[in-house]
């Protein structure tokens, strides 16, 4: 309704997210998080301090923020390596996490899809769209 705040939906959508994907076995060795502009900083921020300590990596394609080499938040005292996506893929060093993608689809002229499908990932197995 427009009386709930954004910040509380999201919260809201995090937790289910939390019981239903993000506590299976396989989640729990450490997954990426697609996307470290505002959405995936939102997301590691207000996921649970257990699960947080579960990221292993950010990935994105912006080389800004890849060059920065780590997310780092010292309210939340979280350091999370940047990595490009690419890193994702077979022979790279995150080859073998799910992952969960903060980036809004649709609004990268396909793009974004394209490389999501070259991580060869399940969606809703080992790859979910969170935003």
């Amino acid at each position: 309704s427009s009386r709930t705040s954004p910040k509380l939906l999201m919260n809201l959508r995090l937790k289910s997210f939390e019981s239903r994907v993000l506590n299976k076995d396989k989640w729990k060795n450490g997954f990426a998080v697609w996307g470290a502009g505002r959405d995936g900083k939102n997301f590691v921020k207000n996921i649970s301090v257990e699960l947080r300590k579960n990221i292993r990596v950010m990935v994105d394609v912006d080389e800004k923020k890849i060059n920065a080499k780590f997310y780092f938040n010292r309210d939340l005292n979280v350091k999370i390596p940047i990595a490009h996506f690419s890193s994702l893929q077979r022979g790279g060093d995150y080859e073998s996490l799910p992952v969960v993608v903060c980036v809004a689809m649709y609004r990268t002229d396909g793009k974004l899809e394209e490389n999501v499908s070259t991580i060869e990932r399940k969606e809703g197995d080992d790859l979910w769209h969170f935003f």
